[in-house]
């Protein structure tokens, strides 16, 4: 009789247990997320300050328009605040600073051992030529090479910010503006939770199109399109909770939803962001780039999913599907795996995929941006498949 209540009590808890998991995951909020975007209603592109710079290769000159509450200059080691007076002037300097203002490099987290047996890291750019040197080896590795690679990139031309009561501006070095992001306390996405703080970006663009179908003549057009809207929520007296949503669009005909993220916050230090299918499709996957098309030839949304090589699938998705996750809790970033994986997290360790390495470097050279698995039992994490998407159109 004992043994038989014992054996009860154990099923009641592990009963409790499934609908305390169960119960702490049911949260009634939709996130209103429409495939057009014109159905949030968000604004239209607001004003920004134009901007002219001029550089005498020391000194930086730059002049807004009009007046800004506040100029930053974006170095590769830290945002400087500039000091900007009442006609919108403002200088800086390139003293102290290795590469341009907007600029960044990256470097290759691949790594070798030496004849002790110490490890370093393989790949190193001489800071008096700029040539990339497999310190493995001693081989220069070709620019066009290790910039294919991921192994040395410099990149970017996000050189200033500036910003004029709710909007703010991104410019590139020559002064041109890159996006426009207008800040409002409207919820767009109609969660009904309070103190939502959103951001609509503008970004401009410039692409060739077709001017005469008869003559074949082409031409350009540019503008700015909004290419995302955010929002952020102060967390909840319950976890988890949805903090932050950010839906992309896409710059076509209808502003058509390229793919949107939730994120949850599961404590008051550690976070789920989840991203969803925002339609049902395929999509192929090379490295950690997806596309829509193969040589010109869009791919059918019903084609089956299919795993040609590493890192190389054809991907079908059901919308709302969950895609992937980051974990993160202070400065442990965890990412989730893929296809039979994806309930699994691993360590995080970049953005940069090198899936097109040569083959004369694969062998010692790391192959994607996964590092050590974390196990869910262990760790006390949960599948990112676990959080069922809230959208609603």
């Amino acid at each position: 009789m004992k043994k038989s209540s014992r054996i009860l009590s154990l099923a009641l808890i592990v009963a409790m247990l499934l609908t305390v998991s169960a119960v702490a995951f049911a949260d009634d909020t939709t996130v209103y997320i429409p495939k057009k975007l014109v159905k949030l209603g968000v604004p239209d592109k607001p004003h920004a300050p134009k901007l002219t710079t001029s550089n005498d290769g020391n000194d930086i000159e730059l002049q807004f328009g009009e007046k800004v509450d506040y100029a930053i200059v974006n170095w590769s080691e830290g945002e400087e605040l500039l000091d900007v007076d009442d006609t919108g002037y403002a200088v800086t300097s390139r003293d102290g600073h290795k590469l341009q203002p907007g600029t960044q490099a990256f470097n290759s987290t691949a790594t070798y051992k030496d004849e002790d047996g110490k490890t370093h890291l393989r790949f190193g750019c001489d800071p008096l030529t700029g040539k990339i040197i497999d310190k493995a080896t001693g081989d220069i590795i070709p620019t066009e090479v290790a910039v294919e690679a991921g192994i040395h990139v410099v990149y970017g031309d996000e050189a200033y910010v500036a910003g004029k009561g709710s909007v703010r501006a991104s410019y590139a070095r020559s002064g041109h503006i890159n996006y426009i992001v207008k800040t409002t306390e409207e919820d767009y996405f109609q969660t009904g939770l309070e103190g939502a703080k959103s951001e609509i970006t503008y970004t401009y663009y410039k692409q060739k199109v077709l001017r005469n179908k008869n003559t074949g003549k082409t031409g350009y057009e540019s503008g700015y399109y909004v290419s995302t809207v955010s929002a952020t929520y102060p967390a909840g007296e319950e976890y988890p909770c949805i903090v932050k949503v950010q839906a992309d669009y896409r710059n076509d005909e209808n502003n058509t939803l390229a793919s949107y993220k939730i994120t949850y916050a599961t404590s008051d230090s550690e976070t789920y962001e989840i991203t969803y299918a925002p339609a049902t499709n395929t999509v192929l996957q090379m490295g950690s780039k997806f596309y829509n098309s193969i040589a010109g030839v869009d791919i059918p949304d019903n084609t089956a999913s299919h795993q040609y090589a590493p890192g190389v699938a054809l991907i079908h998705r059901n919308q709302d599907q969950v895609v992937c996750g980051l974990y993160r809790k202070g400065s442990l970033v965890l990412c989730s795996g893929s296809g039979k994986k994806l309930g699994n997290w691993y360590k995080y360790n970049g953005t940069v995929n090198a899936y097109n390495i040569p083959e004369y470097l694969k062998s010692n050279a790391k192959v994607n941006n996964l590092g050590k698995q974390y196990k869910n039992s262990k760790y006390g994490l949960k599948k990112c498949t676990s959080f069922a998407s809230p959208r609603v159109e």
